[in-house]
């Protein structure tokens, strides 16, 4: 199937022709020149037809597919982001909780004109963050163990806390796709005094340059909007036994795997003039990674809050589909459970690990509306 054909306009109007092309243009230079000569590009990067690999990002075994079921995609025509979970944030509740906190500036990074973004302690935002995403229709839907909020303990990328409760769950499918939304993830105003890596990447512009990747242009459509993480399970979701999952990270389209082989780019490459045929889009790098999310027994005070509440982020990195060497993997500890309940001792570590350093998140968007409208 052609993704491209098959896709209906989006429920927002899209982009303008304008802003479509100044993000063309504002591209990696590899990016522009797999334009100029993309007949001669094969998804392994290699000058040679393309005839190895089905790299259409919707036929099965390609390796920029994501583990995401067709009928589970089937159920978002106009892609899934955080404009398309079930039921919607309250933009009225969203800014009453904007307001308790001292806005953020961006100092070594241009954010999205739209964008509201704010800081404040630790302690604090842990109680924000899990107040802000539990909608009432969603968050009842979802496992308890993928309830509350999360430290992405060990993580070196400058990223702190994250809430993956704000999405739709398909138990019939053992699958769940999370919404990348206002309040679901947090990132540090400083250094941690233990830091992964000496907090080498802890950067003013390594930490704003990757909340600005994964959130993207904070826009309500397929092409525009924050990141969304899918997992497919094992099995099903049960609190009595542990659960593994393969999961990755995708825009818009959750059929595309938004790091393996190029996939990130699919959905702004995809009006461009230069790229005549939609299957030299993805698949254009050999590159690829596999991310698993494996639960793990879990120490916690209160032995009823021990199911979900530790797990191992596995990143194992390889091409073409081959995944084999792992580097980068972290631990996802759960600090406050959906009830809002402190999960011990993990949140007093984490309070610990922080110190002085406060949080900061995307809080939602100005009245004046999106980017993507421009």
């Amino acid at each position: 199937a052609n993704l491209l054909a098959s896709m209906p306009a989006p429920l927002v109007a899209p982009p303008s022709k304008a802003y479509i092309e100044a993000r063309r243009k504002a591209q990696a230079p590899a990016l522009l020149s797999m334009e100029r000569d993309y007949a001669a590009h094969t998804q392994f990067g290699l000058p040679i037809p393309c005839l190895l690999w089905p790299s259409t990002p919707c036929s099965k075994g390609c390796y920029c597919r994501s583990p995401i079921s067709a009928a589970v995609s089937a159920h978002y025509p106009h892609g899934f982001g955080w404009y398309a979970v079930r039921v919607q944030h309250d933009p009225a509740k969203l800014d009453t909780i904007a307001r308790r906190f001292d806005t953020y500036t961006f100092t070594a990074k241009t954010p999205p004109p739209s964008g509201k973004w704010v800081q404040g302690g630790a302690a604090q935002m842990i109680e924000a963050m899990l107040e802000a995403t539990k909608v009432p229709g969603v968050f009842e839907r979802v496992p308890e163990k993928l309830r509350g909020v999360f430290w992405l303990k060990g993580d070196g990328l400058g990223e702190e806390l994250v809430v993956l409760h704000y999405g739709d769950y398909y138990p019939e499918h053992n699958q769940f796709l999370s919404a990348i939304s206002p309040f679901s993830w947090g990132y540090p105003t400083g250094i941690p005094k233990d830091a992964p890596f000496g907090g080498k990447m802890y950067t003013p512009s390594g930490i704003e340059g990757n909340a600005l990747g994964v959130h993207q242009d904070l826009g309500r459509d397929a092409l525009t909007t924050p990141m969304s993480v899918a997992m497919a399970f094992d099995g099903p979701v049960k609190e009595s036994s542990k659960t593994n999952t393969e999961i990755c990270l995708f825009e818009g389209q959750p059929l595309v795997n938004a790091f393996n082989g190029g996939g990130n780019t699919y959905y702004e490459m995809r009006h461009s003039p230069g790229l005549k045929r939609d299957c030299l889009v993805c698949c254009s790098s050999p590159i690829s990674q596999l991310f698993t999310l494996n639960e793990l027994d879990a120490d916690t005070s209160d032995p009823t809050q021990a199911s979900g509440a530790m797990w191992k982020r596995g990143i194992y990195n390889g091409c073409c589909g081959v995944e084999c060497i792992p580097f980068g993997g972290y631990h996802l500890v759960k600090v406050m459970d959906g009830d809002g309940r402190k999960v011990q001792p993990y949140y007093d570590d984490f309070i610990s690990y922080m110190g002085d350093v406060g949080i900061f998140v995307w809080a939602g968007n100005k009245p004046s509306g999106s980017p993507s409208l421009t």
